[in-house]
C-alpha cells in the first residue's frame, strides 16, 4: 500500500513539473520563441535577455516565499510578469509592438476563457502559434 501511494505521488509530482514547463517555460524558451515570432535583432536579443532574467529570479523568490499567502504572491508575480512585459514592449519596434499587443490581448482572451470554462483539455491543440516557433 504505501509502495502504490509514493509511486503515484511520484507520478503526481512529476507531471505538476511538466506541466509547469509546458506552459511556462524558461527564460530561454521565451526568448526564443519572442525571436522567432518578432524576428528580433542581436540588440534587442541583448536587452532582452536581462529582462527575462530578472523576472525569472523575481518570480522564483516570490514562488519559494512560503511567508506570503496565495492570494498576495499570485497578485506580485501578476505584477513582476507586466513590468517586465512591459520593459519587453519597450524594447520594440512600433511594428513589433503592434504585434506584440495583439499576442498579449490574445493570451488574455485564452486565460479568460480558462477561467470560465476550465483548462484545456488533453489533445486540445494551442492556436495562433508561428509555425517556426513549436
Amino acid at each position: 500500500m504505501k509502495k502504490a501511494t509514493l509511486i503515484t505521488l511520484a507520478v503526481l509530482a512529476l507531471s505538476f513539473t511538466v506541466y509547469g514547463r509546458q506552459c511556462g517555460g524558461n527564460f530561454k524558451q521565451r526568448l526564443s520563441r519572442l525571436k522567432c515570432e518578432f524576428e528580433l535583432s542581436s540588440e534587442q536579443i541583448q536587452n532582452i535577455t536581462p529582462i527575462f532574467r530578472e523576472r525569472s529570479v523575481q518570480i522564483k523568490t516570490l514562488r519559494d516565499d512560503k511567508t506570503l499567502d496565495s492570494a498576495t504572491r499570485r497578485t506580485q508575480i501578476q505584477e513582476v510578469i507586466a513590468s517586465a512585459n512591459e520593459s519587453v514592449r519597450a524594447e520594440l519596434t512600433s511594428e513589433q509592438q503592434s504585434r506584440f499587443d495583439e499576442m498579449m490581448n490574445h493570451r488574455r482572451g485564452r486565460c479568460e476563457q480558462r477561467v470560465r470554462h476550465g483548462r484545456r483539455k488533453r489533445g486540445d491543440t494551442r492556436t495562433g502559434r508561428n509555425k517556426c516557433c513549436r
